[in-house]
């Protein structure tokens, strides 16, 4: 019953975000043309602000700053939309102008507050097989080229287990991107980075082709080794986002030592909150016994 829960949950996020970046950007544009018109200007500033809060937000971190991680509850975005709301309603409640610019501002504050304290948390990740200290349990991934990498192969140097959702995420990116620009550092401490997502090898391939440096493009051909590690997003592919499968994997990091122990573990419960490369710096270093960002 759980499972057909979760399953229930996973989908109903798949179906929301995209709808509702929609619907806040046509409230936002529609309290921008109600400032040329004859209606409250309060209340159509209120309801623009509160509508383009959230759109603006995506626009800076996908596309004029990428970022690989946000705040996980954006408090700036919420309180422009909360300021917003409340020029709208107060503009309905003092002055008699028409509800609607009200009403549809505070739907925009509801879907924003659903996406920051629902859609992006994954919950609790209690059914997780991953323990630092304990060994990495064994799995198989594949190459670009589609033949199969165990695991076990990648042992007898510290390597970092990035696994991602898939090109399709901008936050991934950036965060890949970090890595990349960090290479060097984990190289000199003698670590491999793989890169693990469930999307196409040509995905894959593409991305290997982007970044110029020695990692790992490994690919989780059906999420399986992502079902067994217990790190799996059901569903967890947004409605618009095409040629990839529904299923995907909920961003974790895994550092292992030499003999593929754990000693780094990060399984956040939200897509938006990673860590930074520094932090991997820091984890290799205090198993090699080097003053941290030596």
């Amino acid at each position: 019953m759980s499972c057909v829960l979760e399953l229930t949950v996973n989908r109903l996020k798949s179906l929301y975000v995209a709808p509702y970046v929609a619907l806040t950007s046509l409230c936002g544009l529609y309290g921008l043309y109600l400032l040329f018109t004859p209606a409250k200007p309060i209340a159509a500033f209120g309801l623009a602000m509160a509508g383009l809060a959230f759109p603006l937000f995506l626009i800076l971190i996908t596309i004029l700053s990428p970022r690989a991680r946000t705040s996980s509850r954006l408090p700036l975005v919420t309180l422009l939309a909360t300021i917003g709301t409340a020029m709208a309603l107060w503009t309905e409640f003092n002055t008699g102008a028409s509800a609607l610019p009200g009403l549809l501002a505070l739907a925009c504050l509801g879907g924003l507050l659903l996406y920051t304290f629902w859609y992006s948390s994954f919950g609790g990740r209690f059914d997780s097989q991953l323990q630092v200290g304990s060994r990495l349990p064994n799995f198989t991934v594949q190459d670009t080229k589609g033949e199969n990498v165990p695991s076990t192969s990648l042992m007898g140097s510290p390597t970092v287990f990035l696994f991602f959702r898939g090109n399709w995420c901008p936050l991934c990116m950036a965060q890949i991107r970090e890595i990349a620009d960090g290479y060097k550092a984990l190289a000199d401490r003698g670590a491999q980075v793989a890169l693990i997502s469930p999307q196409p090898h040509d995905n894959s391939r593409e991305l290997a082709e982007k970044f110029d440096v020695p990692f790992l493009f490994l690919v989780d051909d059906g999420n399986k080794a992502a079902d067994s590690l217990g790190i799996a997003a059901a569903n967890g592919v947004p409605l618009g986002v095409n040629g990839y499968e529904a299923d995907t994997v909920m961003p974790t990091v895994i550092i292992t030592d030499e003999a593929g122990r754990i000693i780094f573990l990060d399984e956040t419960d939200n897509y938006r909150v990673r860590p930074e490369t520094s932090t991997f710096i820091t984890a290799l270093d205090a198993v090699n016994g080097r003053p941290a960002m030596a």
